[in-house]
């Protein structure tokens, strides 16, 4: 959306997070998150994120077309911004192949902040206990959590219950504005025909986090934040 003038035109939120990203969280990657200069920043986006969705969500219930989905190429201001205005973490649901465990911890990692802080909360198949009924585990979280991360690869794309369930489930979601769906890509695959890309696809330029063109992929994973 940020590409389509038209589109960021119409779109309150996106033109905040267009305004900030490319100055701002550029600066900040050079930075120590925790100095003040940086959390002044985030606050600042938070606040303006916020009171975005605040007008948004105010005239959800006025009669009058629906609105185009809000795509926005980072997520952790506007996890932030949700869980303050909620008073209570966010659930993050996150769909993925179980050959890309690894990169799913590291990626866990960078959200280590905002789980410490209590903003946010994590889950995925990985947690299911060994009594639990595991389908109806998945349903349950798949359709309470407030943002799905896809973790897009080949084995993802491969996978039926990833594509055919979780995927399509995550969309219908989406679609309807009960949650916002976030796909980030692991690994070089053909992607562009599938459902989510319609779908701002991070990290910028639709680089997947492994990459050579990243220096590290601590560094592609702080483009996606």
């Amino acid at each position: 959306m940020l590409q389509d003038e038209s589109l960021k035109a119409k779109d309150e939120l996106a033109q905040i997070i267009d305004a900030h990203h490319y100055a701002d969280w550029r600066e900040l990657r050079l930075k120590d998150l925790n100095s003040k200069q940086a959390r002044k920043k985030i606050a600042d986006l938070a606040k303006q994120v916020c009171n975005a969705l605040n007008r948004q969500y105010s005239t959800r219930n006025t009669p009058k077309e629906p609105e185009a989905v809000i795509e926005s190429p980072k997520f952790q201001g506007q996890l932030i911004a949700n869980a303050r205005e909620l008073k209570e973490g966010i659930e993050v649901f996150v769909s993925y192949s179980h050959k890309d465990e690894h990169l799913r911890d590291v990626l866990e990692n960078h959200l280590s902040v905002l789980k410490h802080n209590g903003l946010i909360s994590t889950w995925h198949i990985h947690k299911i206990g060994a009594d639990d009924e595991w389908r109806n585990v998945i349903d349950e979280h798949l359709n309470s959590s407030q943002i799905i991360l896809l973790l897009i690869s080949a084995d993802f794309l491969a996978s039926d219950y990833c594509y055919d369930v979780e995927m399509e489930r995550a969309m219908q979601r989406h679609e309807s504005g009960e949650a916002r769906v976030i796909p980030i890509l692991l690994r070089h695959v053909e992607w562009k025909d599938a459902p989510f890309a319609k779908l701002m696809v991070l990290p910028s330029n639709a680089r997947p986090i492994t990459s050579e063109k990243w220096a590290s992929l601590d560094l592609a994973l702080l483009d996606v934040g």
